[in-house]
């Protein structure tokens, strides 16, 4: 009977290393799969940023060469647009209503935007692509998701109305991957923040 007793106390402590083996075992592989899913995350989310930036890049020098068509305009090309503020036609409507939502600005300023004497000057100060919240893009996007026409129909209207069409076009687009980018950037911090946190309890679970 003692041998017999034996055997079952050595039997049951086989069977309790057994099962610790396996639960560590388990929970090491769940670490490692959690790890590699980490990881693997936050390399999408860099890639992604990397390649948002590149079209950043590219928004801005598309800006930059608009305004500079912008820039350009004599006063009597700034006068044309005068004749049609009132009453514009659609493309030109279609202009004044995007640099409106981007300026975060009622419709109705439009009109009063265009006769300002400092319009350029005025649209770079209040549209800042860098800091535009979210519900002011999304009122740019509603403008620009029903942009049916180009620039050649602008400039049927006038001259210089091309040029502020492009311009726009150009600036809504930065706006959007500034945005873009910004928000992959921050969740590539988040989920950095949590991958380092969970390494950490990981750690302190070993000790």
């Amino acid at each position: 009977p003692k041998v017999e007793k034996q055997k079952e106390e050595e039997s049951k402590i086989k069977q309790s290393y057994v099962m610790k083996r396996d639960t560590i075992q388990n929970r090491l592989k769940k670490i490692e799969e959690e790890e590699e899913r980490m990881k693997e995350e936050l390399k999408q989310l860099s890639e992604d940023a990397s390649l948002i930036r590149t079209k950043k890049n590219d928004a801005k020098v598309k800006v930059d060469l608009a305004k500079g068509k912008v820039n350009s305009l004599t006063s009597p090309a700034m006068n044309t647009l005068l004749t049609f503020v009132d009453n514009p036609p659609p493309v030109f409507k279609y202009v004044m209503d995007l640099f409106c939502s981007m300026m975060n600005q009622p419709i109705s300023y439009g009109k009063k935007l265009f006769k300002d004497e400092n319009l350029i000057s005025t649209i770079s100060k209040k549209i800042d692509p860098q800091s535009m919240e979210k519900t002011t893009l999304e009122r740019a996007y509603s403008v620009s998701s029903r942009n049916k026409y180009d620039s050649r129909e602008a400039n049927n209207v006038c001259p210089a109305l091309s040029a502020f069409y492009e311009w726009s076009n150009a600036l809504y687009y930065l706006c959007y991957v500034t945005y873009e980018l910004n928000s992959t950037e921050s969740l590539y911090e988040d989920k950095k923040t949590a991958f380092n946190q969970f390494f950490d309890g990981i750690e302190m679970e070993k000790n």
